[in-house]
């Protein structure tokens, strides 16, 4: 009897396997990126001791089994938005649409963004940690980016209507919170140099992010929005004393699409 119960599995009250502490699933599991995100979201300061840090980390298992699925959301939300429901203009009738092609473009250049910065985060951060008393590996640092990416890229789902951007916004003030309170815990950076620390490795994200973006959005050009109005009128617009005809605008833009679409 003793012998067949240490065979035995444990299991939980619903009858599934129970997953090991301090290991990630072999292969993706749609279960293990939700209750992952859901614990992230729930407890952002408690989850990084109790949870992330007893697992081993593996850069390959994180990309496949959480972030290129995760990451997948907010990038479909936002082509669907830009595609079939558009942009509304502030103070205009006027509504930006994107075509399927190039809405697709900006797609892909959105999703290799957020696929390739927290590589690139996580290299200058294992790099940068000598210089504050802290030493973290770049398999560490990868699991700090991605998770703490998690409320950001849950909250990007919202701009299926780009009406509730702003929503996202919230989702990424939550998501700079998550890596704030992962931050000492993994780097294990001395109290009086975490804020420093914690510093710079922000405006890298930024900077990171911001000339992946450039890069990517350079070697893919797409066209860019169609100017949709009321009844496909011409409008009249008032920015500042400066009247501007949207016609003209269209018409302006659909050369610009040709010309750097020809670079």
């Amino acid at each position: 009897m003793g012998d067949g119960a240490e065979k035995m599995e444990f299991r939980s009250e619903q009858g599934q396997t129970s997953q090991k502490p301090g290991h990630s699933p072999e292969g993706f599991s749609i279960d293990f990126v939700k209750d992952r995100a859901l614990a992230i979201l729930k407890d952002p300061k408690g989850v990084w001791s109790q949870i992330i840090l007893q697992e081993n980390p593996d850069p390959k298992s994180l990309y496949q089994n959480y972030l290129i699925p995760l990451a997948a959301l907010p990038v479909i939300a936002s082509y669907l938005g830009m595609v079939f429901i558009g942009v509304s203009v502030p103070l205009s009738n006027i509504t930006l649409k994107w075509g399927v092609g190039s809405g697709l473009g900006i797609a892909v250049t959105m999703y290799l963004s957020y696929l390739l910065m927290p590589a690139v985060v996580a290299f200058c951060i294992e790099k940068l940690a000598p210089r504050f008393q802290s030493s973290i590996s770049f398999a560490r640092a990868l699991q700090l980016v991605v998770y703490a990416m998690t409320a950001s890229l849950v909250g990007g789902i919202f701009s299926i209507i780009p009406a509730l951007g702003f929503v996202g916004m919230l989702f990424g003030l939550y998501s700079f919170y998550t890596f704030f309170q992962g931050f000492g815990v993994m780097t294990e950076v001395p109290q009086e140099r975490k804020n420093g620390f914690f510093a710079v490795s922000i405006i890298l994200s930024i900077v990171a992010g911001a000339l992946i973006q450039l890069v990517i959005a350079a070697l893919s050009p797409s066209p860019g929005a169609q100017i949709i109005t009321p009844n496909n009128e011409n409008m009249k617009l008032n920015i500042g004393g400066i009247s501007i005809d949207t016609k003209e605008l269209e018409d302006t833009a659909k050369i610009l699409g040709k010309v750097t679409g020809q670079q």
